[in-house]
């Protein structure tokens, strides 16, 4: 079956919810600061209108859904209501809100990912969807500019629309893009991007070079570990991947060799350095893993402890228990019968783009990496950007396919 070249109704409604999102989430501190309107008001109209397109709107909802996807949704419908169970009994009204939110960012993973990897879209759906997503990316650049003191200084940019900046133990100050939300956040938005500066062509090489340079002065703002680890990662993969043995043994020794070489000649100083860098924080990180499985039996280990209890949404008083690992927390929330649902039912869709084993492994890879030191994934926007960059991809390689078709029929 051919892919289209021609949006249908269906199409222009995709586009114009996904830019309507984007450009919501760029007003958010201008409308929280000129308005009475909350940007956590804006955050639910957003991620309802697009669940209720992706679902209710989506013809394909109830009778076409892979067999992973299937176990994915009946699992988290079915810790749904026995956790409800539970919080109704305990009169915990916040509970049930942060159980639902867990359900409400499964069901846009995957119905998102219904939606877009499907040969009955259009080709400029992709084009578009990678038009606003590289645009808004540029949008918060800008604001990462206006967020730092020693650029534009704007305090509206760093205290509105819910964006919480941070510093590190070098001094550092690190911007979220005003995305809403820590650079934590920033990182996996960073992440996502690059995935289609890397993986996706572009008609003029110039615009994608700058591009390039504008992620990597992003990073720096934002200057968050788990994004340079990621893309680590990345570069790790293709190095291992070169035919020319010489190449490959050059490169090994640069990635590998050289820091296991100055980490035997100075240890100390290493040390030293990393810890004026980031204080205790990789202690406080792992102790906070540890306190997540406290008397932890067998079967919580399989299925949870409580469901949204670590990922879910908090509201009033209510706090998580673990703020670093998404993996980590999930495992606490619905054990690891959910993880492995979860990483397998996102690996299988990766593996199902026609393209290169490099560039899927790079994806999964990087993935695992943010999601596994970091929080990031756990918010709506965040799941929704993943999908969209991956769904750009699977549509460059689509549109490929479909040319190389044409040019043999013909």
């Amino acid at each position: 079956m051919e892919a289209k070249t021609h949006t249908n109704n269906t199409d222009t409604l995709l586009i114009g919810i996904l830019g309507l999102i984007f450009i919501l989430n760029a007003l958010k501190p201008w409308i929280d600061y000129w308005t009475p309107i909350h940007y956590q008001l804006i955050t639910l109209f957003q991620f309802l209108l697009l669940t209720f397109f992706i679902t209710f709107l989506n013809k394909n909802f109830y009778n076409k859904i892979g067999l992973l996807a299937a176990f994915l949704v009946l699992f988290v419908l079915t810790r749904l209501i026995a956790q409800t169970l539970i919080d109704l009994m305990a009169v915990n009204i916040l509970g049930i809100v942060s159980s639902l939110y867990v359900v409400l960012r499964m069901f846009l993973l995957v119905y998102l990912f219904q939606i877009f990897l499907n040969y009955q879209r259009a080709d400029n759906v992709y084009t578009s969807t990678k038009a606003l997503l590289l645009s808004y990316f540029l949008v918060t650049f800008l604001y990462s500019l206006m967020q730092h003191p020693l650029i534009f200084d704007s305090a509206l940019m760093r205290e509105e629309g819910g964006n919480l900046i941070s510093g590190n133990y070098w001094g550092f100050f690190r911007t979220n893009g005003g995305i809403g939300g820590t650079v934590i956040d920033y990182a996996n938005f960073l992440l996502a991007v690059s995935w289609v500066l890397f993986f996706t062509p572009f008609k003029n090489s110039k615009v994608k070079f700058i591009l390039l340079i504008i992620l990597a002065s992003s990073s720096i703002l934002c200057f968050t570990r788990a994004l340079f680890l990621a893309w680590f990662v990345i570069l790790f993969i293709y190095v291992i991947s070169f035919k020319n043995v010489p190449r490959i043994l050059i490169s090994a020794f640069l990635l590998i060799g050289l820091p296991i070489s100055l980490l035997v000649l100075n240890f100390e100083s290493l040390v030293s350095f990393y810890q004026s860098g980031f204080g205790d924080s990789d202690l406080y990180r792992v102790q906070q893993w540890k306190s997540l499985y406290d008397n932890f039996s067998p079967l919580e280990y399989i299925g949870g402890r409580e469901f949204g209890g670590n990922t879910g949404l908090f509201l009033g008083e209510t706090y998580k228990i673990s703020g670093d690992g998404f993996i980590t927390g999930t495992l606490y929330d619905s054990g690891l019968l959910m993880v492995f649902l979860l990483i397998g039912f996102i690996a299988n869709t990766v593996f199902s783009i026609r393209c290169n084993v490099r560039i899927k492994l790079s994806i999964i890879g990087s993935l695992l990496v943010m999601m596994i030191f970091n929080s990031g994934f756990e918010k709506l926007f965040m799941v929704m950007t993943y999908v969209i960059s991956i769904a750009i991809i699977y549509g460059r390689f689509r549109y490929q396919e479909q040319l190389s078709k044409r040019i043999i029929s013909n």
